[in-house]
């Protein structure tokens, strides 16, 4: 009987890890951006504290760039560097992903540079972040004045 506990704890072990991934920020939801050759400019809305998540799906390297001093704005960063600069600035090689997290409202522009699958071209695509207010949970945000339901 011993000799099954290990056996068990290990079969246990691979069912708990197959399940997936939560797709939840401690403050919301992670929105993704699918980087791909589309023309057009990308328009993302969140909400503060929300994580965007840009993944390459692109055959070669991009490059994802802030220009405006962001670096006071952010909460949370995956794969972004520019720390000095005060922007922040990503290299993607293909099915990697980065992330960040904003804990101001506003609006944010950035560029994607990648290369053309059709020219073999340097091109830029222009994206735009709309981050608005923390998302509102009216049951979650009631105060309790008695909070353990004593009466």
């Amino acid at each position: 009987m011993r000799r099954h506990i290990p056996t068990a704890f290990f079969v246990l072990l691979a069912f708990s890890a197959c399940q997936p991934l939560p797709t939840s920020t401690r403050n919301g939801d992670v929105r993704d951006v699918l980087i791909s050759d589309r023309p057009g400019t990308v328009v993302v809305e969140v909400h503060v504290g929300e994580e965007i998540r840009w993944t390459n799906k692109q055959e070669g390297p991009v490059r994802i760039v802030f220009m405006d001093r962001i670096s006071d704005q952010i909460s949370c960063r995956r794969n972004f560097c520019g720390y000095f600069t005060g922007g922040a600035e990503a290299f993607l090689k293909p099915n990697q992903s980065a992330s960040l997290c904003f804990r101001d409202s506003g609006t944010v522009r950035y560029s994607v540079m990648m290369q053309s699958a059709l020219s073999k071209e340097h091109v830029s695509r222009q994206g735009l972040l709309q981050i608005e207010g923390p998302p509102r949970y009216p049951a979650l945000l009631q105060e309790s004045t008695n909070p353990w339901g004593i009466p």
